[in-house]
């Protein structure tokens, strides 16, 4: 028999929204969890309330991936997502696969322009060569490039680039106002 002041515990969960993660490939389930403690009446004695998430990295995703199987086993070893929610799961992995191979094609297009990241490329684009030095001193002048044809736009906004690279200067225009008023 129960004896008195014994006491159980239960746990119910629901499961919410399933989304795609915003910057890896993983997939997000949002669930709300609920514990009581039960009093020897089976009514609840003391309760709290949960929202959560669990987030399954899908490590395997590529572009050659077979999203319908892929989402089958996502839901086979999730439990937190119902069989009914296969199509949106498929959906996901969908969205997420193209998103990583754009991402990819967009990293390949920039390393195939030389824009990736380099500050002598940087340069490059803006039309100034290694050599073409930048001064404070000429600040007015680069800012009175950027009111002309867009290339002297593209090279004045190449100068004062240069101008702000250096941490020297970044005091003196930050004190005196001269790009931020002008």
């Amino acid at each position: 028999m129960i004896s008195e002041g014994t006491h159980y515990i239960k746990r119910r969960v629901r499961s919410g929204a399933v989304d795609a993660h915003p910057t890896e490939p993983a997939i997000v389930v949002n669930y709300e969890l609920d514990a009581f403690v039960l009093g020897e009446n089976g009514e609840p004695v003391i309760g709290d309330h949960k929202e959560c998430q669990k987030v399954i990295h899908l490590k395997s995703l590529n572009s050659n991936t077979d999203c319908r199987a892929l989402a089958k086993e996502v839901i086979h070893k999730c439990n937190l997502i119902h069989e009914t929610k296969l199509y949106d799961v498929e959906h996901l992995i969908y969205y997420l696969q193209t998103r990583s191979t754009a991402n990819n094609k967009i990293k390949e297009e920039k390393n195939q322009l030389g824009l990736e990241s380099s500050p002598s490329s940087i340069y490059h684009i803006c039309g100034l060569m290694p050599e073409d030095k930048a001064s404070l001193a000429k600040i007015d002048e680069y800012i009175e490039m950027l009111y002309d044809d867009m290339p002297q736009k593209v090279r004045g906004s190449g100068f004062i680039l240069k101008v702000t690279c250096d941490k020297d200067n970044l005091e003196e225009l930050s004190s005196s106002g001269i790009i931020i008023y002008k």
